[in-house]
């Protein structure tokens, strides 16, 4: 029997039920991971969830999910996106 490949929506829904268990960091970037591979943009994982963590934020208040969700984005910003911090400017005065 052949195994079906989860779409993208698949593989967001299943980070999104992963978030809400406990976790280590070795599933979450794992997760992230099957994302980028799928061709996802780092950016676009980091909007999907800060949307997650807004309603998360709006209803549930889940706390595993909030630390979940803000180790998925440490792991991004850490390994995938350029350091996007205003760097000081030297001034010539």
């Amino acid at each position: 029997m052949a195994t079906t490949t989860p779409n993208l929506g698949e593989s967001l829904d299943a980070l999104r039920t992963r978030l809400h268990e406990p976790v280590d960091g070795a599933d979450v970037s794992t997760a992230l991971e099957d994302l980028l591979a799928r061709r996802l943009s780092a950016f676009d994982i980091v909007i999907h969830l800060e949307r997650w963590r807004a309603v998360n934020d709006a209803t549930a208040k889940d706390q595993l999910f909030e630390d979940n969700c803000l180790e998925a984005l440490d792991w991004l910003y850490s390994t995938n996106l350029p350091n996007t911090h205003a760097q000081p400017v030297e001034s010539g005065l």
